[in-house]
């Protein structure tokens, strides 16, 4: 199938895919669900610029609009910026949705959307520089909570949408007890629990039940301390004698780095920079992954920007790895996320969490 404008080509596979919503839905501990349906779309979206005239302040920006749907979309833009191939040959196994906004009223519609989106008047924006490009997902259906969810997979970057609408669901006493001890097998997991216990046991007692071992274990100082007891001697057991299979560390480059003078020392801090003096910012650096185990393993990292303790959505990048060998050398691969500048920001971190 040709495509009437380019886009993008797809990097993850239906499995990569499938397995970040598995993830997703394990960590909401959903257990039972059906996977209706997966399917890789094309969308149709006019990426253009636009400028804002008001009040003497002339904002710019880029955005995209859906030109199946009408909607805007911050994260299609982003592709722009990333070294992406394109292509016009999309194959047979996929859907490609109709453009319904034509090219003779999209800078109408868009500026219409700017403006309501900022809360201002339509003769206030102008967009310009427009394009059209198409970009892949994988769509997801999903059975679960007694409802049908649809979540879509960028194919290029791996961002998912629509997870947030699935309710979490109440974790069984059997189901906690399997969780605590699953955490115990990893140094992340026993410092994550001890600190769960420490706060515990500062906080007291107080309004715990009594009359069973479960009240008594969650319930009272002793039991706090009986529970901190385990998870040091799990964790002890853990270092020295199991080794992990599979280690990774994410850091920004040096010179996004500084020095932070504080009352125990100086600690370096991440210092984004700006991009041609824009309001987007960019930072770079590199991942450190060691497969320690026995047998090749493929991995997918996701390396996220951390503004003031909170993972922005819109700034990332997914790195795959296939058939990474057993060994005590690392694997060194790069990572470069551009995003946009949000005012009032005062700390940015990195952080990298496996998907799949």
């Amino acid at each position: 199938m040709q495509l009437d404008a380019p886009g993008f080509s797809t990097v993850l596979t239906p499995e990569i895919a499938l397995g970040m919503v598995q993830k997703a839905l394990a960590k909401k501990n959903w257990k039972k669900y059906d996977i209706a349906q997966i399917k890789l779309v094309y969308s149709p979206y006019w990426v253009f610029s636009f400028d804002v005239f008001a009040e003497g302040n002339v904002p710019t920006g880029k955005a995209a609009l859906n030109a199946f749907t009408g909607e805007l979309n911050e994260f299609v833009p982003m592709l722009l910026d990333r070294p992406l191939k394109k292509t016009r040959d999309v194959g047979k196994d996929c859907e490609v949705e109709q453009t319904t906004i034509s090219s003779g009223e999209v800078k109408e519609t868009a500026a219409a959307k700017v403006a309501a989106h900022a809360g201002i008047k339509k003769d206030s924006v102008v967009a310009s520089a427009v394009s059209k490009i198409y970009a892949p997902f994988y769509r997801i259906w999903v059975d679960v909570a007694d409802d049908t969810f649809k979540i879509d997979v960028d194919a290029c970057l791996g961002a998912a949408f629509g997870l947030e609408a699935i309710p979490e669901r109440e974790k069984t006493w059997e189901e906690s007890t399997s969780e605590t001890l699953e955490k115990m097998k990893s140094p992340k997991g026993w410092m994550e629990l001890g600190a769960q216990t420490v706060g515990a046991v500062a906080g007291g007692a107080k309004g715990a039940k009594t009359g069973g071992m479960t009240d008594w274990l969650f319930g009272s100082r002793e039991g706090h301390y009986v529970i901190l007891a385990v998870i040091i001697l799990a964790a002890a057991w853990y270092l020295f004698m199991k080794p992990q299979e599979f280690v990774f560390s994410c850091d920004p480059a040096s010179r996004f780095l500084a020095e932070k003078k504080g009352l125990f020392g100086s600690t370096k801090v991440m210092v984004p920079q700006a991009i041609n003096q824009s309001s987007r910012l960019t930072v770079s650096g590199a991942c450190l992954i060691t497969n320690k185990g026995s047998k090749p393993l493929s991995i997918v990292l996701k390396i996220s920007i951390v503004e003031d303790g909170k993972q922005n959505p819109a700034a990332f990048e997914t790195i795959y790895l296939n058939d990474v060998p057993p060994s005590d050398m690392a694997v060194n691969k790069t990572f470069s996320i551009e995003w946009e500048r949000k005012p009032g920001v005062k700390e940015y971190a990195v952080s990298a969490e496996r998907v799949a």
